[in-house]
């Protein structure tokens, strides 16, 4: 019952942060607000963050199911439930970091959530992909990651990193490369196509915010995309034999 406490609280704290930080203006700007008052290639169309409710419906299910499971074998273990709680109170720091303008200690505070997801994600055996195991866990977990890399390449141009030897524009294909490359390889070693899903509608979001105006990015954007298409549909690797490994 306590475990199921924390992580209920944890969401709900998560989800009043998280919405009022698009929704309400903090230091005078929304979270959006003050995303596209720079322009960073990266950042993809706005229509792309009404994933992130969705997410909060997913991990509303997960939460749900721990208390359906709280009798058997498969029941939240305390150290499941100190991850996710952590996850949540690193993200409701980020809210206030990046409505702020400390958009390097933001960054950080996202890394530190995706390490917390991650190390909960990896507590579920690779073959529990579905909605009462890893798979809410999973769809937040590359939500957070990807923001995670479009905080990485608002530092990069808020601190004028860009300035070494590559254009903005190359900067954004390397940093979504980068991107498209973590969720192949989570794809083929975590036997995972939502986490390359979440990633892939992140990209065809990048492609329609440039709109062509920025080719490169563009064109980038959508190639990536159609690889993780390709990843996700023609992938086959078959599952570890023990496919009722237990959870840590």
């Amino acid at each position: 019952m306590g475990r199921f406490l924390i992580v209920l609280l944890a969401l709900l704290a998560s989800l009043v942060a998280n919405l009022s930080a698009y929704a309400l203006p903090l230091n005078n700007h929304t979270a959006l607000e003050l995303a596209y008052s720079y322009k960073i290639l990266m950042f993809p169309a706005l229509y792309v963050y009404w994933l992130l409710p969705g997410v909060y419906v997913f991990l509303a299910y997960w939460v749900f199911a721990q208390w359906k499971k709280r009798h058997t074998a498969e029941a939240l273990t305390l150290m499941q439930a100190i991850l996710f709680a952590a996850s949540a109170i690193v993200l409701i720091v980020w809210v206030n970091l990046w409505h702020y303008e400390q958009f390097t200690l933001a960054l950080v505070a996202l890394m530190l959530a995706t390490l917390c997801l991650f190390a909960l994600y990896v507590t579920y055996p690779k073959a529990a992909n579905h909605l009462h195991g890893r798979l809410p866990i999973s769809i937040t977990l590359a939500s957070v990651a990807f923001l995670a890399f479009l905080n990485l390449g608002f530092v990069f141009v808020y601190n004028n990193l860009a300035d070494f030897g590559l254009s903005r524009q190359l900067w954004a294909v390397v940093f979504l490369t980068c991107a498209a490359a973590l969720a192949l390889a989570m794809r083929f070693h975590r036997y995972d196509p939502a986490f390359a899903a979440i990633f892939m509608w992140f990209l065809i979001g990048v492609a329609v915010a440039n709109n062509f105006n920025e080719l490169l990015v563009t064109t980038a954007a959508l190639f990536l995309s159609g690889v993780l298409i390709v990843g996700i549909v023609f992938i086959r690797k078959r599952l570890p034999s023990d496919t009722h490994e237990k959870r840590l």
